[in-house]
């Protein structure tokens, strides 16, 4: 397990005892998450493209191009176990769609210019995971997305979710499996849903 106060932020991976260098910043991983999200490359391509643009020299075979996908996944996990914390298992956020609500929320809560930093995902990670309650929008719009209306709320909150899931759904927003859900696990957990 990663621990961020004491280890250093990871550069490289070993793949069978070969250290391999990395591309660890978070430009590079939302660039992989809208790979996955890009429904115009088929599984391999996804896969080829995603292990081209993580790895800074990627000569691998076919049994080893699964192996370094593998990794991926679990350096964009931030080698954690995946923890979902949002029951209905809805993404609560879209890195291309609230890019805007992200960049300002860095820069009103962390001072930091999204644009002009190379951060580590890790770092970025732990940040946007870490976004308090009644700060930036973004937050706010995490948890709309993800709450389930039911009975038990009052008209005005049944409008008021539903108007906000209806004016910023995420145009992705389909069930997830193995790495995006191990992906995407990571920003669910982050936010304080009550």
């Amino acid at each position: 397990m990663f621990n961020y106060l004491i280890n250093d932020y990871p550069t490289s991976v070993f793949l069978d005892d070969k250290e391999y260098d990395i591309n660890s910043d978070f430009k590079t991983m939302l660039k992989i998450i809208e790979i996955i999200d890009d429904d115009l490359f088929t599984q391999n391509e996804k896969i080829n493209n995603i292990v081209y643009l993580f790895y800074v020299e990627c000569d691998f075979t076919t049994d080893k191009l699964y192996l370094a996908y593998e990794e991926i996944i679990k350096f964009m996990s931030c080698y954690k176990e995946s923890e979902k914390s949002n029951k209905n298992n809805k993404r609560t956020i879209d890195y291309s769609a609230d890019s805007s609500f992200i960049y300002s929320a860095f820069i009103q809560l962390y001072q930091i210019d999204l644009s002009k930093t190379n951060l580590h995902w890790f770092k970025f990670s732990s940040l946007i995971n870490n976004l308090n309650d009644g700060k930036p929008f973004i937050v706010e719009l995490m948890q709309c997305r993800s709450v389930v209306i039911s009975e038990s709320m009052s008209v005005e909150q049944k409008k008021y979710y539903r108007k906000m899931q209806k004016e910023y759904a995420i145009e992705h927003d389909v069930k997830v499996t193995s790495f995006a859900d191990s992906l995407f696990g990571l920003t669910n957990g982050g936010v304080n849903s009550g």
